[in-house]
């Protein structure tokens, strides 16, 4: 039975896990990784 939650920029829908209480959401995508000096993420900047 799929879960169903509306958000901002529509509906996502999700299954419920072997938990009851947990409802997996999968394939959702997120915002583009930063992106610093060099084509260099900049969670991974050094010195």
């Amino acid at each position: 039975m799929l879960r169903v939650v509306k958000v901002e920029n529509g509906i996502v829908q999700g299954l419920p896990a072997a938990d009851p209480r947990i409802t997996s959401f999968k394939g959702i995508t997120f915002a583009a990784s930063p992106v610093g000096e060099k084509g260099r993420g900049t969670r991974y900047r050094h010195g």
